[in-house]
């Protein structure tokens, strides 16, 4: 079985469209009610009910890898595969730090053999092969026939933790051009929620997501929430274009987004004035890192 994951900070997305919050607790007996329950070495864990903190190396604890196993359940079973799998795995890494973190999400990944139960069925993996690719830039290289028509193209892949960005000249990527910034839309939920926790509001990054979206909005608060989240949400954009025009970014060039943050904020990119082309979904790195696991970066 091919497969490709996206461990974000926000979400853990899959090529099969499978996605959920990436977060990971273990509990003292099996779960009853969690929709992705595992049991891994006789230890009971309810992933996606929460998101853990932003880790810059995913590669010093298992969480990374116990947040993947609802995705590779849930693969086997729309795929209706048995539950015994050799698993071809494609992964990646933010831009700037694919040459430092590629070998080792290899070393992470590559030759383990495990069992674990996924919502109260048991499944034996082998990984066979895994293949490591910078986010953002994957999710370009997969649509590339989209897009090669544009002589100069700005990518901007926005994640939860980080922001990938580079431009393309002639088909091809300036790597001189290559920026990872640490201002993923967490940043945004985060200031929300300072704002609004001083007035006695606490709610979810979900309910917060929504109401940055201007999407209906039922709490008793809703508009101190929504005033709070317009202004927070303004300033995030113009802040991140801000950072990325330091750096020589043109955004009357044509621009291709990236990701759930900008699937979250894409109806308001023409507001400031961007040459915007296109915005891939936030299973587009997913989906990329499946799609190109014979094209070794």
């Amino acid at each position: 079985m091919r497969l490709g994951i996206d461990s974000g900070n926000f979400w853990t997305k899959s090529s099969t469209e499978f996605s959920y919050q990436s977060g990971c607790i273990e509990c003292a007996a099996e779960p009853v009610a969690a929709d992705n329950r595992i049991v891994y070495e006789n230890r009971f864990y309810s992933v996606g009910e929460c998101r853990d903190a932003i880790e810059t190396d995913k590669t010093e604890n298992d969480n990374m890898f116990l947040q993947m196993l609802p995705a590779v359940g849930q693969a086997i079973v729309s795929r209706k595969l048995k539950p015994e799998q050799e698993l071809e795995l494609g992964v990646g890494t933010p831009l700037k730090r694919y040459g430092r973190d590629a070998d080792k999400y290899q070393e992470y990944f590559r030759d383990r053999k495990f069992s674990f139960l996924w919502n109260g069925n048991p499944y034996s993996i082998t990984v066979t092969r895994v293949e490591v690719y910078p986010q953002g830039y994957a999710a370009y290289l997969a649509n590339y026939d989209k897009f090669s028509k544009y002589a100069e193209l700005n990518v901007v892949d926005i994640g939860g933790g980080t922001v990938d960005a580079f431009r393309i000249s002639g088909g091809m990527p300036i790597t001189s051009t290559f920026v990872s910034l640490n201002i993923g839309v967490i940043t945004l939920t985060n200031r929300c929620r300072d704002d609004l926790e001083p007035e006695g509001i606490y709610i979810s990054e979900n309910q917060i997501c929504s109401s940055v979206k201007e999407e209906e909005n039922l709490h008793l608060k809703a508009e101190l929430i929504n005033r709070v989240c317009r202004i927070q949400r303004d300033q995030y954009i113009k802040d991140l274009l801000y950072r990325l025009r330091e750096r020589g970014f043109d955004f009357s060039v044509p621009t291709l987004f990236i990701g759930g943050g900008a699937m979250l904020l894409m109806k308001f990119w023409e507001q400031y004035q961007i040459n915007t082309v296109g915005c891939l979904d936030a299973m587009a790195n997913a989906r990329a890192y499946e799609a190109l696991l014979d094209r070794v970066m």
